[in-house]
This record gives structure tokens, sequence and C-alpha cells, in this order.
């Protein structure tokens, strides 16, 4: 099948910055010590694997069938070996939720810009799942680091409140 050109650039760019990013996590996966990180960056490296299988076959001039993105489990099973964590592992863990936050920025902008209705559905669907890994980074990063987000106070958020509700008396 044939995609309008704005889709197959970005699948291109998309592609080259797939490239970087696994090897990146190839080589983040030998160097953490810890198990449960690793399975984090496992999955993302698998996820990315997949993403890459789907645009290939989205750019297939040949094609005559819908493409559809592996379904992914985002479960990470804490394993009792998970080891304790290097001083690597923060650092990589940091970068491994970057890295995702940042694929699914890409991939969710770049939906907005895509014509052919498959090629925005799968990008919107590859976001999402960036978005879940993120999510799993945050998590290994407060459990292993202690890396809670600071809480605000009533006081801030109430001040918040009343300097902008206004806007909802016009």
């Amino acid at each position: 099948m044939i995609i309008p050109a704005i889709d197959v650039q970005l699948i291109n760019e998309h592609l080259t910055t797939h490239e970087g990013v696994l090897y990146k996590l190839r080589i983040y996966y030998y160097q953490t010590k810890n198990l449960n990180l690793k399975q984090i960056i496992q999955k993302q490296y698998m996820v990315m694997l997949d993403h890459v299988r789907v645009m290939l076959e989205l750019l297939d001039p040949n094609r005559t069938k819908e493409v559809k993105l592996e379904p992914i489990q985002f479960e990470i099973v804490p394993s009792s070996l998970e080891g304790s964590t290097s001083e690597q592992d923060k650092p990589i863990a940091i970068e491994g939720r970057a890295t995702a936050q940042n694929m699914s920025n890409m991939n969710f902008m770049s939906a907005l810009m895509m014509k052919n209705p498959n090629v925005k559905a799968i990008h919107k669907e590859m976001s999402l799942q960036q978005g879940k890994l993120q999510e799993l980074y945050s998590n290994f990063i407060t459990r292993s680091f202690n890396q809670e987000p600071p809480m605000s106070s009533k006081e801030a958020q109430q001040n918040i409140i009343n300097r902008h509700k206004h806007l909802l008396m016009d």
C-alpha cells in the first residue's frame, strides 16, 4: 500500500531514532546489575523492536492488510533475586525513563501529522506503550532510590485555585 509522503518521512525519522535507542538499550542491559531494571530495559527493547517491525510493514508498498502492534504485558514481576542496585543503575533508569518519555512524545506528535488512518492509529498506540514504559521506570526509581516527588500543600493549591477561578466566571 502506498502511504502519504509525510507518513513515509516521519517513519524514516523514527527508524533512524530507533536504531540509536536499540543500541543504547543493549548497552544499558549489560551494564545494570539490578534484575528488575534489566526486565524493564528488556521490555523496552522488545517494544522498540516491535515498533521497527510495524513501521517496516507500514512502508511495504506490497502490503494489503492492516498492520497491528503486538499486545504487550507491562507488568514487571519483582524478582526475589533482584540484587542490589549499583551506582550506575540510577542514571541508567533515569535515562531509560527520559528515552521512553521522548519516544512517547515523538510518536504522539508524529501521529498528529500523519495522514493514513492505520499509520496514525499505530503511532498513537506506540505513544501509549512508551508512556507505560516511562511509568515502569518511574516506579523502579521511586522504589529503589526513594525518589518520591515532593508533595505540595493545601495552601499552595488553594492559592492557585483562587488566582484562576475568575476564568470560570465570565
